[in-house]
């Protein structure tokens, strides 16, 4: 009887951690599309910097314009001039923690 407890026990156990195996995979997913999706907005800024970085100029696109907002605050709390070496920054930095994401995923 003490056998089959513990048998049972043991399969619930083991199911609980390929339920929980299999969630963090699909984490691995979303954070990767998370993370190209950031960077691709980045990217976009990047090749289109002469417009965004026009003060005359105003996005309608909410994220585009928090991030453009959010680089002129680095930029200048930085004192940095030129915004686009800050943007290639970050996105190294994003190729960086989305090849560890592939290489942990593996």
């Amino acid at each position: 009887m003490i056998l089959l407890i513990e048998t049972i026990f043991s399969v619930l156990v083991l199911c609980r951690i390929v339920y929980f195996g299999a969630k963090i995979n699909s984490m691995f997913d979303v954070h990767d599309g998370i993370l190209n999706q950031n960077k691709n907005i980045l990217m976009d800024i990047y090749r289109m910097r002469g417009r965004y970085f026009n003060p005359e100029f105003k996005t309608t696109n909410y994220l585009y314009m928090k991030a453009i907002t959010k680089i002129k605050n680095e930029i200048s709390l930085l004192n940095l001039e030129n915004p686009c070496a800050h943007i290639k920054e970050i996105v190294d930095s994003y190729d960086s923690h989305i090849d560890e994401l592939n290489f942990d995923r593996e």
